[in-house]
């Protein structure tokens, strides 16, 4: 019976809750069905214009953060231009001097006048500011003001995208007699307007496959009735993971650069490598992401096996289309294998829902990001950084909990056993075998049970059964650290103990391990010495006294290592992220040697503008540099470059190095390096314009 209610006051949206925990999410946690999901959510939309948007969909970048910023969207037409805007095509095109996604955001914000080539424009283009921003304006316009109909204007848009300059000015022809006969504009006019859809399409939506792609339309009774996606028409039904759904739109932009997928079954397809695709996991992912992950397809002949992408060649560049189906998911069969459409509004769908499970649940949202994320070890460095930014806890793997993937447990994140790398299912099955065996053990009293596994049991008890490999890998990533022990100590002491003979001083070290008061601490050290200690031969500790003098040699090296046994913050740093994709206890700038110079700010505190300092010092690594030469403006043709730093309390990426000073400190500004950066916020603040760089 439900008898609480998670209440978010600032937006008045409210969750039935059927659990203690009302971060626990459940299936049953509250009503999952989307249509119900308030499209007027001010939490939601002030998430989105604040550009805190990792996890978000379509917005995670820096360029869709930033844009989100200068937009403010508060409906998804207005998202949906957004995420048209920041295309590449839109940010390449320049008129008068600005790129259209520039002349959008100013003309939205005021700064710019909102002006419309013809009267007759103004109801197809007043929500994009007298812009062309979607492909169905530019057809509407030409249904407008030269008449033509479906079959004409689909003529028009194929033309467009194959960017034939003779079929181009056949297509004109017909447009300008159009509009002499419509007489809504004149001749000149029309000639204008022509060209101005000409431009529009070249930041269109991209298509993803080839014109010859096959799909089912309704009604072709057992063995089907196929044609290709350039024959198949608008209005009819073609089968999706969905059944079967009407086509609304059909698109087509033009040359692309196409590469054929071969599945394990045989089964095939040609797309581009920005194409999405159904997953058996459930996630659509464009097929560049699902190469790096090895994903299964979904594919509607399920007695198929092996459907993951077994090659890939690259084709060429040919024609490309794309239709769009009319289902929630977006999805139809394309060969035999879901793939996704990709249309302005539906993303802009999806990127409001992403962001509204951020702004109401964050600590579900990034867990579940995480752990789909598989193995992308840079996906999981971004979410990771995002949670530190947004004061989440993110921790090393902990054996107690034993969790093979991502989870939240107690409000904190903890990445699971498979998330370390060089960790399989195979060693993570045998390790929670051992656990779980010595758990069984200790409740039937054969084993004393001394409470939470101490750092000796694990070594009597588990490192006998398990691989070193997998042992050291779960000490050097944190899977130990609640023992209260550098993670350097327990490296050398299990390498110790990793010299002692199983069968007979491992196993008397057990058997006088059980006989010790329960009280007493016990360590490595003390266990060796009785060893020692006890006679040789039938019965004892030793074998002989050779081993005596072995076991001897290992309880001095314990009480006079060769190195130093406490953890330096550059391992751990260099460690963790090795194994687990980034630094989650410390980063290489915590160490004491690059804290002589005189910080002021950290990359949390630049994001979250909680030091705004006139100048702002800082010491960072370098995570990545991305180099440019500028267009315009005072230095044309100069290099300059943009960085993304880390320190211990995060990542940030807005940091610009203008020419004069990437000139002047380029020789610095390496990936890699930990550098003091001395420099002053943008105009907008969210920006750090650098203005000398330092070694450390």
């Amino acid at each position: 019976m439900i008898n609480k209610t998670l209440k978010f006051p600032d937006c008045n949206c409210e969750f039935d809750i059927l659990s203690e925990d009302p971060l626990r999410l459940t299936p049953n946690s509250f009503d999952t069905n989307i249509e119900n999901v308030p499209l007027d959510c001010p939490r939601t939309w002030d998430l989105i214009c604040n550009g805190d948007n990792c996890c978000t969909f379509q917005l995670e970048s820096q360029l869709g953060r930033s844009t989100a910023k200068k937009l403010k969207p508060q409906s998804i037409e207005e998202l949906s231009a957004l995420l048209s805007i920041i295309r590449p095509g839109c940010l390449d095109v320049v008129v008068d001097n600005k790129t259209i996604t520039q002349h959008y955001i100013d003309r939205k914000n005021g700064e710019e006048p909102v002006e419309y080539y013809h009267p007759a424009l103004e109801s197809i283009l007043k929500e994009t500011y007298g812009l062309i921003v979607f492909q169905e304006q530019a057809i509407r316009i030409v249904q407008d003001i030269a008449g033509f109909d479906l079959q004409q204007s689909e003529v028009i848009r194929r033309a467009i995208g194959k960017k034939k300059d003779d079929l181009m000015a056949k297509v004109r022809k017909q447009f300008v007699k159009g509009c002499k006969k419509k007489k809504v504009v004149n001749e000149k006019e029309a000639e204008t307007i022509f060209d101005w859809i000409e431009k529009s399409s070249r930041y269109s939506f991209n298509k993803c496959v080839s014109p010859n792609t096959q799909v089912e339309l309704e009604g072709g009774g057992p063995y089907g009735h196929y044609v290709t996606i350039e024959q198949v028409k608008i209005g009819q039904k073609i089968r999706t993971p969905e059944g079967f759904c009407r086509v609304i739109d059909k698109i087509d932009t033009g040359t692309q650069l196409l590469y054929k997928v071969t599945l394990g079954n045989g089964q095939s397809i040609t797309c581009t490598m920005n194409h999405k695709f159904l997953c058996q996991d459930g996630g659509i992912r464009p097929l560049y992401q699902i190469l790096k992950l090895d994903l299964e397809l979904l594919t509607h002949l399920k007695y198929y096996l092996n459907r993951k992408i077994y090659k890939v060649k690259r084709v060429g560049e040919f024609p490309t289309i794309d239709i769009e189906v009319d289902n929630e998911s977006h999805t139809y069969y394309a060969n035999g294998i879901a793939t996704s459409n990709s249309h302005a509004i539906s993303y802009a769908m999806n990127s409001y829902l992403s962001a509204y499970c951020r702004a109401h649940f964050l600590l579900p949202q990034l867990t579940s990001y995480l752990r789909y994320s598989k193995n992308d070890l840079e996906e999981v460095e971004k979410i990771v950084n995002s949670a530190k930014m947004s004061d989440v806890t993110v921790l090393p793997p902990d054996i107690r909990h034993r969790n093979t993937h991502f989870k939240l447990i107690d409000n904190k994140i903890y990445f699971g056993l498979s998330n370390i790398k060089g960790i399989g299912l195979s060693a993570i099955t045998k390790l929670n075998k051992v656990l779980t065996s010595l758990e069984k053990q200790k409740e039937l009293g054969i084993i004393y049970d001394f409470g939470e596994l101490s750092w000796l049991e694990f070594l009597l008890y588990c490192s006998p059964h398990l691989t070193s490999t997998l042992i050291k890998t779960l000490i050097s990533t944190g899977g130990l650290d609640y023992v209260r022990l550098p993670r350097t100590q327990m490296l050398y002491e299990y390498n110790v103990f990793s010299k002692l003979s199983k069968k007979r001083e491992i196993s008397w070290m057990i058997s006088e391990f059980q006989k010790i008061f329960k009280t007493e601490t016990i360590s490595l050290a003390h266990m060796l010495k009785l060893l020692e200690n006890a006679k040789t031969g039938k019965g004892g500790g030793c074998a002989s006294i050779t081993r005596k003098k072995v076991v001897q040699d290992l309880r001095n090296s314990l009480a006079n290592p060769p190195y130093s046994l406490l953890d330096s913050i550059e391992w751990i740093s260099k460690e963790e992220k090795s194994l687990l994709g980034i630094s989650l206890s410390c980063n290489e700038t915590d160490s004491p040697q690059y804290q002589q110079f005189n910080n002021n700010c950290s990359c949390k505190e630049f994001v979250q503008k909680t030091n705004l300092s006139k100048s702002i010092l800082m010491t960072i690594k370098l995570e990545n540099i991305n180099v440019i030469k500028t267009k315009r403006g005072k230095s044309p043709g100069k290099s300059m470059a943009f960085l993304t730093i880390s320190d211990g309390s995060g990542m940030m990426d807005s940091v610009v190095v203008f020419p004069e000073q990437y000139k002047e400190f380029q020789e610095i500004l390496v990936q890699g390096n930990i550098v003091n950066l001395v420099g002053e916020r943008g105009k907008e603040k969210d920006t750090l314009i650098i203005k000398k760089a330092l070694t450390t």
